[in-house]
């Protein structure tokens, strides 16, 4: 309002002064901020909590002014989000990721701060994959419907990821088949339900094949029956048949089962004859330097021999025992022996020198045509009248007749014969 009060001046009189008067009071007041982070204000620097903070002004009154600052402090989130796709994915700035991985993104809340988020991103591809059948007639696979033909063949399945996940099937259709098939026997044939068959002919069969699906066989049959023979042989001493046995004597008994043209059995029965080869021998001593015999002529002291054919085809062997005169050595041997004779395989020859000191013996195998088959060295023999043994192996020679000679320092001291059986 408006007072006065009245002064005295120097001079005494009245100064009278009106007091113009005007009174404020104190004033309070509000503000409110939210604020990342920290906040300044005022004398309240580097707020980082909230709360209520006061600041007092001077009003153009000069009178407090007491203001109240509600402070709200926010700071940065973090959050985390997954997904799973399929092929590629955008997601803000990131755009067509292909790669499983983390990646982040920073928003702004309604505070203004940061909020960044992780995401963990699978991404899934379309996936492929093949499957196989193989069936008879036709098939159904899920759209595609009574396929008749083979082939190829896709169908889309979703994986759990939400993918396609496509699958090609390989396809086979069989149908029925046909199929032929021979057979050649003896007597009578067993296919399957078709028993004791002995007339030649065709016959079928229906089989099923591993996808189900029928196959006709055809069987062509051929019956043969078995055959039956006489084997006429006529020999001489021995004969060896095909059953591998040594026969000695006529026989008409023994068989032999041999398989004919057709496959089947061919029973052989042998009818032999047998004949004896007939064996001779003679002696000639001359004075002669040789000694001619049929032809031949033979020079040296030995037994020789020369074979002949009878009337039934056999041999006949004519030993000669030559014992030529002239320059006959002064060496002699006696008890000249050989056993066993016949033998089968060893023959012992055993012998006794006499009036002279020899070198080595040599025993030698002649076959009756006079080839060299074998030579056994005897020890040395250095004393009258010494007796000598040594062992000659015919395993290895066929059956016959053969000569054993007994040689020393070139000349012959005796020839003997031996059988082999």
């Amino acid at each position: 309002g408006d007072y006065t009060h009245t002064f005295t001046t120097t001079a005494g009189c009245d100064s009278v002064v009106t007091l113009h008067l005007t009174v404020s009071t104190t004033i309070y007041g509000d503000t409110t901020a939210t604020v990342c982070g920290s906040f300044d204000w005022y004398e309240h620097t580097n707020l980082a909590q909230s709360g209520d903070y006061t600041h007092t002004f001077t009003t153009t009154a000069g009178c407090d002014s007491v203001v109240t600052l509600h402070l709200t402090v926010s700071t940065t989130i973090y959050g985390d989000t997954t997904a799973t796709v399929c092929g590629s994915f955008d997601w803000y700035e990131h755009t067509n990721l292909a790669q499983s991985g983390d990646y982040t993104h920073t928003f702004t809340t309604t505070a203004g701060c940061d909020s960044i988020v992780t995401l963990h991103l699978m991404v899934n591809n379309t996936t492929y994959g093949d499957t196989s059948a193989t069936v008879c007639g036709s098939f159904d696979w899920y759209e595609h419907t009574n396929l008749t033909q083979s082939g190829d063949y896709m169908h889309s399945f979703t994986t759990a990821a939400g993918c396609d996940s496509i699958v090609t099937l390989h396809l086979t259709v069989n149908t029925t088949t046909y199929g032929d098939t021979s057979a050649t026997v003896c007597g009578s044939f067993d296919w399957y339900e078709h028993t004791n068959l002995t007339q030649s002919g065709d016959y079928t069969h229906t089989f099923t094949t591993t996808a189900g699906c029928d196959s006709v066989v055809t069987l062509h049959l051929t019956i043969n029956q078995q055959t039956s023979g006489i084997d006429e042989q006529t020999a001489c001493d021995s004969y060896t048949w095909i059953d591998g046995t040594i026969y000695t004597e006529s026989t008409n008994t023994p068989t032999f089962t041999l398989s004919n043209a057709a496959g089947c059995d061919s029973v052989v029965t042998l009818h032999l004859t047998v004949n004896e080869s007939i064996n001779s021998e003679f002696s000639i001593v001359t004075e002669d330097s040789c000694y001619i015999w049929n032809d031949q002529t033979y020079c040296e002291t030995g037994d020789y021999v020369q074979t002949f054919e009878t009337t039934d085809g056999c041999d006949s062997v004519v030993t000669l025992h030559l014992t030529i005169t002239v320059g006959i050595s002064d060496y002699s041997v006696y008890d000249f022996k050989l056993y066993p004779n016949p033998t089968k395989d060893i023959v012992n020859v055993q012998f006794t020198v006499h009036n002279i000191q020899l070198s080595d013996v040599e025993i030698q195998i002649f076959d009756m045509y006079g080839k060299l088959l074998d030579v056994v060295k005897v020890r040395n023999t250095d004393v009258m009248n010494t007796s000598a043994e040594t062992q000659i192996d015919l395993s290895q020679y066929t059956n016959g007749v053969y000569l054993i000679k007994a040689i020393a320092d070139g000349n012959m001291l005796a020839v003997r014969k031996v059988v082999k059986k």
